[in-house]
């Protein structure tokens, strides 16, 4: 039996794309999460398609299209006294075709304002990553979805004592 070593090279070298493909997608998550805890914001729209669609899974946190959705975080996340930390694995990662992956993402996180602990919980997240021109995946849908969280509100005379943009509202 004679192998043919077109079709073997063929084969290798789709099976080496899923697994680029897959391996761009972690990445892409990962450098979100990174890019938010250590408030890189001039990194922060490189992670989005223009079009890209985001939710996460509480009333008033959407937004739509890569400026709206780095207006949204920086003004809700940039401030020095606001903290976070995204603890995301357990990837599971879906080829859907040529350009479009598919992710889910187990998700802890804690957020801190002024040094007292905000909210806490966990979830998943539902993501769909696209190739760009420049052959770097990037977020196009984002989907959090909490199993459980817990918040906490501290209030002197009626008014909160940390928030940020989207709390008040």
């Amino acid at each position: 039996m004679s192998i043919d070593n077109n079709d073997l090279i063929a084969q290798l070298a789709k099976r080496v794309g899923i697994l680029e493909a897959k391996d761009a997608a972690v990445h892409a998550m990962h450098r979100y999460w990174r890019v938010l805890d250590y408030k890189i914001f001039d990194d922060l729209q490189d992670c989005f398609t223009e079009e890209a669609d985001c939710d996460w899974g509480t009333a008033g946190w959407q937004a739509i299209g890569r400026q709206k959705i780095y207006d949204f975080l920086h003004a809700n996340e940039s401030t020095s006294e606001i903290r976070l930390s995204h603890f995301g694995h357990n990837a599971e990662i879906a080829i859907l075709d040529e350009r479009t992956v598919s992710g889910i993402f187990k998700l802890e996180d804690w957020v801190t304002i002024a040094g007292r602990t905000i909210m806490r919980g966990f979830g998943q997240y539902n993501m769909i990553f696209t190739i760009g021109n420049d052959d770097v995946y990037r977020i196009s849908r984002l989907r959090l979805h909490y199993d459980y969280r817990e918040e906490y509100r501290v209030f002197v005379d009626g008014k909160m004592l940390a928030s940020t943009p989207a709390l008040d509202g």
